[in-house]
């Protein structure tokens, strides 16, 4: 939340979907281990103390898509059945965090 660059130097850019979709609750939950609702309590406090970017909002998965394969240094969660060649995708180990 708070890595403002990759190792290259291009800026990290953080992109979500909203906090009522499924597919956010889901991969709060699963792969952060946290409620939205938690998630966005963090990023505020990250975003109000200077510390952190507020992430930049996705309204679909096609926006997401979209966002992530046009965006220099872009960073989302996409459904596996929704990646295709336009993103790079990274696996995350189950329990990993």
């Amino acid at each position: 939340m708070s890595q403002r660059s990759w190792r290259d130097g291009t800026p990290v850019v953080v992109f979500v979907l909203p906090d009522s979709s499924p597919i956010h609750k889901e991969f709060c939950k699963k792969r952060l281990g946290m409620f939205a609702h938690q998630l966005r309590q963090t990023w505020d406090r990250k975003v109000f103390s200077g510390t952190g970017q507020a992430p930049e909002l996705a309204s679909t998965v096609e926006e997401m898509r979209v966002l992530v394969s046009k965006t220099p240094g872009a960073i989302g969660y996409l459904p596996e059945t929704e990646v295709d060649r336009g993103v790079r995708s990274i696996r995350i180990r189950e329990g990993a965090q």
